[in-house]
């Protein structure tokens, strides 16, 4: 069974699944639409700059190549796990016992946002980044806000972006409440757990690449330039991207762990016939049937090994570390750079 892009709609979708739908139907690939339009933004940017003198015309500013194209690359990596999650729910889908008509429904709620509260969460993003503005607004070292030309250009990036950012946080947030949903309707198998791998992987490399996003964005801005909103953003931003790897699989972790528990006590219940009967041929002075018995209870003590070996979390073992290494490894080298910085090392 495929699922088709004329799946049941429930809900309408918000704004950006609207504009994945219309990028699906242009004639190139989705990733070059958002590496042109974060370009076109750079353009302008670098090129208002050039003329207010900001900087020496030909000079690129890599912070403002990110500030400026942070957007759009946002929207691709999101446009990204939106699309690979329709084709990744084929190989979860038999893990689902529900008729065709249903699973097209479930994957349209996996990847499709509620139209009202997104264009609430990007409204709210514009709010934020006006309360900000007006209350913290940006320092000479970012060289934003330089010339009036050049405040249009920057106030319409930084409402772009916020907007943008809003959309993001809450369609990862739908994402992660609807993935848990569908766990939960799952029947998980304990011991052939790999088909339950695929949306840990896809989640992994979408938290890996929105983390590389926000940490490059705070470590190329002018330091200077840094204030605590800016902090308090991307802190907001990897709490979002944990939460979206983490808590789509804690319900999925419920069921294997209750699955692992009733496996575990048909074990110790046929343990326990076992014993009862060894005791009764022992009491008895009959030893044929010790060999079959004691046979028994070394296979039974070897699925107990098994179970007891087997991982109740939907993602292979070397998950965690992989995404810890990606999330707290850059922070460190910040921290210590700083510290290199302050006592002139």
């Amino acid at each position: 069974m495929v699922i088709q892009q004329t799946a049941p709609r429930p809900y309408p979708p918000g704004w950006m699944d609207r504009l994945f739908d219309w990028v699906e139907r242009l004639p190139l690939p989705f990733g070059l639409f958002y590496l042109g339009l974060g370009l076109l933004f750079f353009t302008a940017e670098t090129l208002v700059k050039w003329w207010d003198g900001s900087y020496a015309v030909g000079t690129l500013n890599l912070f403002h190549f990110i500030s400026s194209t942070n957007f759009a690359i946002g929207l691709g990596l999101v446009h990204y796990l939106r699309r690979s999650a329709r084709a990744t729910f084929e190989h979860f889908r038999p893990f689902l016992p529900m008729s065709d008509h249903d699973s097209q429904i479930e994957c349209y709620k996996l990847t499709t946002a509620r139209s009202h509260w997104a264009l609430l969460a990007s409204l709210l993003g514009v709010l934020w980044a006006l309360l900000q503005q007006q209350m913290a607004p940006a320092k000479a070292t970012s060289l934003m806000f330089t010339s009036p030309q050049a405040s249009v250009i920057d106030m319409t990036i930084l409402l772009v972006f916020w907007w943008t950012l809003g959309g993001l946080i809450y369609w990862l947030i739908h994402y992660l409440r609807a993935s848990g949903q569908m766990h939960r309707k799952s029947s998980a198998d304990l011991l052939r757990p790999q088909a339950l791998y695929v949306f840990s992987r896809l989640n992994l490399r979408v938290a890996v690449g929105v983390t590389f996003i926000n940490y490059a964005w705070l470590y190329f801005a002018p330091q200077q330039s840094l204030q605590y909103s800016d902090y308090l953003a991307c802190l907001v931003v990897e709490m979002v991207v944990l939460a979206a790897f983490i808590l789509p699989a804690w319900g999925i972790h419920g069921m294997l762990l209750k699955e692992k528990r009733r496996l575990h006590d048909e074990v110790h219940s046929r343990i326990e016939r076992l014993v009862t009967q060894l005791y009764v041929e022992i009491d008895m002075g009959s030893y044929q049937q010790i060999d079959g018995i004691f046979k028994g209870l070394v296979a039974l003590q070897t699925e107990y090994v098994l179970l007891e070996r087997s991982s109740t979390w939907p993602w292979p073992v070397e998950t965690p570390r992989l995404l810890a290494t990606a999330i707290f490894v850059p922070i460190l080298l910040w921290i210590t750079q700083r510290l290199l910085e302050r006592f002139g090392i």
